[in-house]
């Protein structure tokens, strides 16, 4: 018998209920919300003047996990209006500032739709705590090793890397780069790697009982 997420991949067919336009619209509003308040408490949640906890990030992988392509929509509007207009930034800069989450929270997507997804690996992240999914039996080992790389590590440094570089090197002193590379990329990732497992592992099963979890990129 096939894994629990044998139908998750990236297919492109469109067959879109009412319900899951419901689901839709009130992600994009919450990836709104949600990108508002993180900005809001990006300095509060802070050491020293250190940022250490941007808490839209895991919201950001989790919406396009979860709808693929309408997450997708939800992370850019999101960041776009929430962090980004509401904020002062100016309409330029918004879109580039969206486009470089969008970006980074798309990648595990890619993946754990992807080729992991072939070698076993749940896309929703439940084998990093669940020994059996379904007639499966989970290798939590490897599914940790890929949260990490990929989710915690590798999203987080190319959002760090691709805003930082895009935003701040051209007129900005070396110093004040690398101190901002610095933030970005620890904000995102420990907002990842505490937020992320629960917010995922908690919600899919609810979810995917209901059929608003996409099986591909559009539905």
């Amino acid at each position: 018998m096939a894994c629990p997420w044998h139908l998750y991949n990236l297919s492109s067919k469109l067959m879109v209920s009412k319900g899951k336009v419901t689901v839709y619209i009130f992600q994009i509003i919450v990836s709104i919300l949600i990108s508002y308040l993180s900005t809001a408490l990006y300095g509060v949640l802070s050491y020293n003047g250190f940022p250490l906890f941007y808490l839209a990030m895991p919201f950001y992988i989790a919406f396009i996990m979860w709808w693929g392509t309408w997450g997708m929509v939800g992370v850019y509007a999101g960041s776009f209006i929430g962090s980004g207009l509401l904020f002062g930034l100016g309409f330029d800069q918004s879109l580039v500032y969206s486009a470089v989450y969008l970006t980074a929270s798309l990648l595990p997507f890619l993946f754990y739709r992807g080729p992991l997804r072939n070698k076993g690996i749940d896309p929703f992240l439940r084998d990093l705590f669940y020994k059996r999914i379904g007639s499966c039996i989970t290798n939590r080992k490897s599914a940790w090793v890929w949260f990490l790389l990929i989710d915690v590590v590798l999203a987080n440094l190319a959002g760090a890397t691709m805003g930082v570089g895009i935003v701040y090197s051209l007129v900005s002193p070396l110093q004040i780069v690398l101190s901002w590379w610095l933030h970005w990329l620890v904000s995102g990732a420990l907002a990842t790697l505490l937020l992320l497992p629960p917010l995922v592992v908690i919600l899919t099963d609810f979810m995917e009982k209901r059929g608003t979890i996409n099986s591909g990129l559009l539905s």
